[in-house]
């Protein structure tokens, strides 16, 4: 066995252990950022500018990328952020209401209401990813979202897919809570990532690139 090519930095071992350390930083500075809550919005678009640029092999410095990013999208993304919590709570108002009516005319607003929540889903996974990467108000940036959330409609359903498969194994599994402190945020947006990558190389011209 050759002792160089063993300890060689382009050895697959060592570039996915380079690899897994730059997410578990990219983890610990999203948690860092997102504590206040209200600042999640930015914390999660600096968060996939990096991993965008990961999957693209543009890596560059990782404190200085996310916090450029994070400074740079922090009054859009803040504002988005703060629509998306708004327009979650209008719809579990509403679908609360109607479930306890318990009548046809409430199992058919329920009914409008899980179909426009599911629709709000697709395009807000998309939200964040977009703001990173393009240019646009924020009128553009939910525009866009439902539009590629729609005409990439299998992409979508597999990022929902990995989103329900996180979630549920951290709620089945508490143990796996770990998992998520330590790089497993970080871990899903780069997952995501590769899907939005092939996503957005389709549309390139449409988007105009930031």
């Amino acid at each position: 066995m050759n002792i160089n090519r063993v300890f060689n930095p382009d050895n697959i071992f060592f570039r996915f252990m380079s690899r897994i350390s730059d997410l578990m930083i990219l983890n610990f500075l999203w948690i860092i950022c997102s504590i206040p809550i209200v600042t999640i919005g930015a914390s999660t678009t600096a968060l996939y500018d990096v991993t965008l640029k990961l999957v693209d092999e543009a890596e560059g410095y990782l404190f200085k990328g996310f916090f450029k990013s994070f400074k740079q999208n922090f009054r859009k993304a803040t504002i988005i952020w703060i629509s998306i919590l708004f327009i979650f709570s209008v719809i579990g108002v509403n679908l609360a209401f109607w479930i306890k009516l318990k009548s046809v005319t409430g199992y058919i607003a329920v009914s409008v209401m899980v179909f426009i929540f599911f629709l709000f889903i697709l395009t807000e996974v998309y939200v964040f990813p977009i703001l990173s990467n393009f240019n646009g108000t924020i009128k553009d940036t939910f525009k866009k979202s439902c539009i590629l959330s729609l005409r990439y409609l299998p992409y979508s359903l597999a990022i929902l897919l990995i989103s329900s498969i996180f979630m549920g194994i951290t709620i089945i599994f508490p143990f796996t809570i770990l998992f998520m402190i330590f790089v497993g945020f970080a871990f899903y947006a780069y997952i995501n990532s590769y899907l939005f990558k092939i996503i957005f190389n389709k549309c390139m011209c449409c988007l105009g690139k930031a």
